[in-house]
């Protein structure tokens, strides 16, 4: 069941964003979470780039161990990029690596301080980074609030209905419909800063 609002604090997360966390290397909740939240979307980008599923296992297996190795020494630093673009550029490495390897033919182009990429995920990474985020976040919300709360959110904020007919259904006030769905929206935001990704969630 969910937690009831009343109790959850302001912010879903931790003070700590879930990267800072992770530089943590003996932090097993944060890389499972970390986990939760990278696997599926560096899989379907892995896989779009023409890999079998095993060797697109292989690659996101390969982007967490060099993730690992290396996350203590990252600095986030909004002036020389975010965590996702740090992250891209290890996965497209990785990605052409194997693709070399296999003797494939890579379409690549080369773009400022950054590795070569594969031409058709150079314009889907960010959006389908952002996209894969927000559905993250909004699960996870979801999961952690009372149902009147989300429904307020989903059907006045996603479906666009007016706060009267969503307050006549549920038996409460307009205002507290309202109030529901901002709560929902900055609960969601404020997951998404815990990514260190606070631009990523347009809602």
């Amino acid at each position: 069941m969910p937690t009831s609002d009343d109790d959850l604090p302001s912010s879903i997360g931790t003070q700590a964003s879930l990267i800072q966390r992770v530089r943590d290397l003996t932090d097993a909740a944060s890389w499972a979470e970390f986990d939760r939240l990278y696997r599926p979307f560096l899989l379907k980008i892995a896989r779009r780039s023409g890999l079998s599923p095993d060797d697109a296992d292989e690659i996101v297996q390969e982007v967490f161990a060099k993730v690992a190795q290396a996350i203590v020494e990252f600095r986030l630093d909004k002036e020389r990029g975010r965590f996702r673009g740090w992250l891209k550029a290890i996965t497209v490495r990785k990605l052409i690596d194997r693709h070399r390897a296999q003797n494939r033919s890579v379409v690549a182009i080369a773009i400022s301080s950054e590795p070569l990429v594969f031409d058709s995920l150079e314009e889907e990474w960010d959006r389908e980074y952002r996209r894969h985020l927000l559905e993250h976040a909004m699960h996870e919300v979801h999961s952690r609030v009372e149902w009147k709360t989300w429904t307020c959110f989903e059907e006045h904020t996603l479906r666009h209905r007016t706060a009267e007919e969503i307050a006549a259904e549920l038996g409460m006030s307009v205002t507290a419909v309202y109030q529901n769905a901002f709560r929902t929206i900055k609960r969601i935001r404020e997951r998404c800063r815990d990514y260190e990704e606070e631009q990523a969630c347009n809602v």
